[in-house]
């Protein structure tokens, strides 16, 4: 009886576990692990370059900071190590009962599995762990310190982590009961000099070299940029060792100071900067920004990092032209418009009084490091607050009343010089300190001279406006015929609406910049005057236009108001502060976009002497304002400026409403739309600001509808 029991348990349990499957999600205690995709196992990396005292079991280490520091040898940034501790995760898609699972791993190419650790579990998830010291024990060619019998560049061939059970107790374990997640390891021997470092190419590497083999750096506002980089093979597919794990990125080691060379680096000098390829082997985002410092020179020398994480093939012999640079402040053509708080207090940037502190801030204060400092700090922080001055009334007067103090000493120091007008000022507190002593011990005198002073004031007449809503036309129904249709009288009248979406060619502000330039160590060289095409030389000059009429007059001639917007967009590079005698303003690698936004107020006649005729000739004219809009593209506020100035225009338009009765009945009855014009017009802007000048004569076309 107990016989059969056995073999109906037998078989309730073979058919349970038959037909389960293992999944592998997760292992850790790697150098590495490739991304999964679906049920597929991940491959698994370790990788060994240098030598690492640590005493944990479950954190990799970092071999580069206990390395030889010059020159740079081989290192890892999360070297496995005997002891490490690998953990390998794995469901079953069935509910599993006191099954036996085991966690084996091949020996040296792919032959017999040995058992690295097994566990009896019950359920649909679990996990079996093991030492990279025991992988690599099962490996004839490393022992089990993980270091290879021979070579200075030894790799893991054909090897896996394999979790396994005879589900269908069989005795055999059949490809339907195990799950294998490959794994690769190597290991370099930092004495062998080869490994260590490669000859510095900037252009094109030699046959024998491998990865990466030189670069070149640009530089921009606190970083500094990989210009370009040399591959060895092709630039989709750099030259590898035989067996080694695919390549995986650029490191980059530094070392700053104004005598630095790319001779003094060590791969332990500073924070590893890691660029990892992207699928085609390219640098994305080419930006190193990690621990630059403005007019401090930088050099770096650069390593390839495999998958396993080891770096390796160090640029030796580097250029220091080529692999040192020294960031600089970069501008955009608006940088010096910025006086943030002193225009929401006097109401615009074009103000006189804004001017002014321009001009300070110019000649004061970006002519030294503290002055630097100080603008920059200020550019970050006021924005904010000049944006809830500008709104408040109160808020405005007060700032303005705070300003004037400073404004008079900008407007001195420019006239006269800093110390001569601090020496005034001083002079001037001490007389006022004592005048306020007088007043309050004479309080009599003091009323009767703010009793004097109310007489100056004035009340503040706030106009109003009132509005009058224009009603349509409505239509009349006629008569209903016998089928049912309904017969309406439409009469076409003249609309006493319209738009119009133009298309044109327009020049591009005339602005410049007084730009300070500097040296390599931050001191002023003198001024360089910088123009809009220095910054935008192949902007397009396409700008694209919105105009809206109302006409209050509709008889043959029609008379009303035009209000227009428009826009055109340009993106280019900014300009790096410090540069060269030839080039006393390069052009930096740090993006900006810039926007021209013409809007416009008048007057429009339109020649109309039927509701729907042929062609209709206009003119317009009134003023206008041009906003001018910068933003560098790792910065999040914008600069502005902007200027008023007036415009003239004439064109014909042209109606397309008249080729087909029935369409024009339809927009007409559907949409309310009275015609439909092609409109072609020439057109005259003109602004000068003072900071800029916008002067434009250009032909426009488009389409405009009546409503």
């Amino acid at each position: 009886m107990s016989q059969i029991a056995s073999l109906f348990f037998l078989i309730f349990v073979t058919t349970q576990v038959s037909h389960a499957t293992f999944t592998i999600t997760s292992i850790s205690g790697v150098s590495y692990s490739d991304p999964i995709v679906g049920t597929a196992p991940p491959t698994v990396y370790g990788g060994i370059a240098g030598a690492c005292t640590t005493t944990s079991t479950s954190e990799t280490c970092n071999s580069c900071v206990d390395s030889t520091p010059n020159p740079a040898r081989a290192c890892n940034l999360k070297s496995v190590h005997p002891s490490l501790i690998i953990t390998v995760n794995f469901t079953s898609s069935t509910e599993l009962n006191n099954v036996t699972v085991s966690l084996k791993t091949e020996t040296a190419g792919g032959g017999s599995t040995d058992v690295l650790n097994s566990g009896t579990f019950s359920g649909t998830s679990g996990s079996l762990t093991t030492t990279w010291g025991a992988v690599c024990d099962k490996d004839t060619t490393f022992d089990s310190s993980c270091v290879p019998t021979a070579g200075t560049i030894v790799n893991f061939e054909d090897r896996g982590l394999i979790i396994e059970s005879d589900l269908d107790l069989d005795g055999t374990v059949e490809d339907g009961e195990k799950v294998r997640a490959p794994i690769k390891f190597q290991y370099l021997n930092t004495t062998d000099d080869a490994l260590n470092g490669q000859t510095y190419n900037a252009d094109s590497c030699t046959g024998a070299q491998k990865g990466a083999c030189g670069f070149v750096l640009k530089p921009g506002d606190e970083k500094v940029f990989i210009e370009s980089f040399a591959v060895a093979g092709t630039a989709t597919s750099p030259t590898n060792d035989t067996g080694a794990p695919a390549w995986y990125g650029l490191v980059f080691f530094k070392v700053n100071g104004d005598t630095a060379s790319s001779a003094q680096v060590a791969n332990n000098s500073s924070e590893p900067i890691v660029k990892l390829y992207d699928s085609s082997f390219g640098i994305s985002d080419s930006a190193l920004s990690e621990g630059f410092e403005n007019y401090t020179k930088s050099c770096l020398i650069m390593g390839n990092m495999n998958k396993a994480q080891n770096i390796y093939y160090f640029t030796t012999a580097n250029d220091d032209t080529k692999t040192c640079a020294t960031p600089s402040e970069v501008v955009g053509i608006l940088d010096d418009k910025n006086c943030f708080i002193s225009t929401a207090a006097f109401g615009s940037d074009m103000a006189p009084e804004v001017e002014i502190f321009r001009q300070f801030r110019n000649h004061f204060l970006l002519t030294n490091a503290l002055g630097r400092k100080f603008v920059k700090m200020y550019y970050a922080y006021s924005p904010p607050l000049a944006n809830i001055i500008a709104k408040n009334g109160f808020l405005k007067k007060m700032t303005r009343a705070a300003l004037y103090p400073l404004l008079f000493f900008s407007k001195g120091a420019l006239k006269f010089g800093v110390l001569e007008t601090l020496l005034a000022t001083l002079c001037f507190m001490i007389l006022f300190t004592n005048v306020s002593r007088f007043l309050l011990r004479n309080k009599k005198f003091l009323i009767v001279v703010l009793l004097l002073g109310t007489v100056q004031l004035r009340a503040e007449i706030e106009s109003g406006t009132k509005k009058i809503q224009h009603p349509g036309a409505a239509e009349g129904l006629v008569k209903i015929k016998k089928d049912g249709s309904y017969i309406y009288n439409v009469e076409y009248g003249l609309k006493n609406k319209s738009g119009h979406i133009r298309f044109g060619q327009a020049s591009h502000p005339d602005i410049s910049i007084v730009v300070q330039t500097l040296d390599s160590s931050g001191a002023s060289t003198g001024e360089n005057t910088l123009y809009f095409e220095d910054f935008y030389g192949d902007a397009s000059n396409f700008i694209i236009s919105y105009d809206y009429e109302y006409f209050p007059w509709v008889e043959k001639n029609m008379l009303g108001l035009q209000a227009g917007v428009g826009l055109m967009y340009a993106d280019g590079h900014g300009r790096l502060i410090t540069g060269s005698p030839g080039d006393l303003n390069p052009e930096a690698n740090e993006k900006y976009i810039f926007v021209t936004v013409p809007m416009s107020l008048g007057a429009v006649y339109r020649l109309q002497w039927t509701a729907r005729p042929w062609f209709a000739p206009y003119v317009a004219g009134g003023g206008t304002y041009v906003g001018l809009a910068e933003k560098r593209e790792d910065k999040s506020t914008p600069n502005f400026a902007g200027g008023f100035g007036f415009y003239a225009t004439g064109g014909v338009l042209v109606n397309l409403a008249k080729f087909n009765a029935e369409t024009a009945f339809d927009l007409n009855s559907e949409y309310g739309i009275g015609n439909l014009w092609f409109s072609l017009e020439y057109k005259m802007t003109e602004v000068d600001s003072g900071e800029f000048t916008f002067i434009n004569r250009y032909v426009n076309g488009g389409l405009s509808f009546d409503f």
